[in-house]
């Protein structure tokens, strides 16, 4: 995981763009002109924290904060069916794992999936549990789907639009990925997308698609718009609640 950029939405004054933040390492020429400069607090704190977020066999972590049942956003939603989501690699691999259906609506499908969730492979076999509670969002037809995880971290997958069907979505992930955390947030995996590019495991629209939406994401995120300002994070509450 390679994390590059930097930018504080604490500082009014800076604006995420493909280029223009104080950069930790030298971009690519393309990069230089095309990528998102995000922001990075440290290499060492996007390593911790994707060690602590990703899928792995790690002990089940305890449900967390409260749940206030006087916001309507969340409070009528129930939790009556499961979706099966599959996540394929460019390599040809898959991750496949089941999730409880929280609700529809404007940005997509809400997907709450507790800690110790199994992923398996292709052939249905387990290769690794969630370490912890999350919720995904798959959006309707952007290309990135979303994680609010239980610690408060967010990760966004730059990704095809999900193919849907009953109770299920697949989507193919791009490599690109970001994650926030408060006023931060950053750019990772860049170097596996570039690798990925230059394999022509990507092609030129899904380039194009992928680039512009990692701007897009970069400005949500940046703005604290929905669904990343208190959405997600009232979804994943809601959830736990009602969960226990």
């Amino acid at each position: 995981m390679t994390a590059i950029g930097r930018w504080s939405a604490a500082d009014p004054s800076q604006t995420p763009v493909w280029a223009g933040a104080t950069l930790l390492r030298e971009p690519t020429p393309r990069i230089a002109t095309d990528m998102i400069i995000c922001t990075v607090a440290a290499v060492q704190v996007a390593a911790s924290f994707a060690s602590k977020v990703a899928i792995s066999f790690g002990p089940d972590a305890p449900h967390w904060g409260c749940f206030d049942e006087s916001d309507p956003t969340v409070a009528s939603a129930p939790v009556s069916e499961q979706w099966k989501v599959t996540k394929n690699k460019l390599t040809g691999e898959s991750r496949a794992w089941h999730a409880d259906l929280l609700a529809e609506d404007e940005y997509g499908t809400w997907l709450y999936a507790p800690a110790g969730t199994t992923n398996r492979d292709r052939a249905g076999r387990p290769v690794s549990r969630l370490a912890m509670d999350g919720v995904q969002l798959i959006t309707r037809a952007a290309w990135w789907t979303a994680w609010w995880w239980q610690d408060g971290g967010i990760t966004v997958d730059i990704a095809t639009p999900a193919e849907r069907a009953a109770n299920s979505a697949d989507y193919v992930d791009l490599e690109l990925d970001l994650w926030s955390r408060g006023n931060d947030f950053g750019l990772v995996d860049q170097d596996e997308y570039d690798a990925a590019r230059d394999a022509a495991m990507i092609t030129d629209e899904q380039d194009h698609h992928a680039r512009a939406a990692a701007t897009v994401v970069c400005r949500m995120l940046a703005g604290h718009d929905e669904p990343f300002a208190t959405l997600g994070t009232q979804w994943l509450r809601w959830a736990q609640a009602t969960a226990r």
